[in-house]
């Protein structure tokens, strides 16, 4: 946080200085903070939608969660959707990890970090068959997604584990 505050200060506006430290003000709760610097962002940048977005969290103390539901709500894009999914993954909630998934890829049919977002996902769920098929469709699309690559290997691993009746 101290590097993060110290490069604010030296270099006052930068809007990705700004960011990772709303971010870890978020992350650590610490709201009148988050408030004080969303606000200065603000006069930067007014109308910056992460600003106004992390000063509407403050007053109402919203998690990282609350805060990717509430923008992929507002503001339905692909890239929203795939940050909710990864929040919903991060906090264990993995079938809603999926439906997020879904919301991008019914804009985005070949995102492969949807894809392999829901691989993943998928195979914390245990469902290997469906983790399969999410990770060879991005590898299709991308085949040097080595991200993927792993996640599908794990997938097969696992499913290799599970007893044949």
């Amino acid at each position: 946080m101290v590097q993060l505050e110290t490069a604010l200060n030296l270099g006052k506006q930068s809007l990705d200085v700004r960011y990772s430290l709303l971010d870890l003000y978020n992350e650590l709760q610490m709201w009148d903070k988050m408030k004080s610097l969303a606000e200065s962002t603000l006069k930067l940048a007014p109308g910056d939608p992460t600003a106004l977005t992390y000063l509407e969290a403050s007053g109402k103390k919203m998690t990282k969660l609350d805060i990717a539901r509430e923008t992929a709500k507002k503001n339905p894009t692909t890239d929203n959707w795939i940050n909710l999914s990864l929040q919903y993954y991060n906090t264990g909630q993995y079938a809603d990890c999926v439906d997020a998934c879904n919301q991008a890829l019914a804009i985005d049919p070949d995102n492969v970090l949807a894809l392999n977002n829901m691989c993943s996902a998928w195979n914390a769920l245990g469902e290997y068959d469906k983790a399969i098929a999410a990770c060879e469709k991005a590898l299709e699309i991308k085949p040097d997604y080595e991200l993927a690559r792993g996640n599908l290997n794990l997938a097969n691993q696992k499913k290799a584990l599970i007893p044949k009746n």
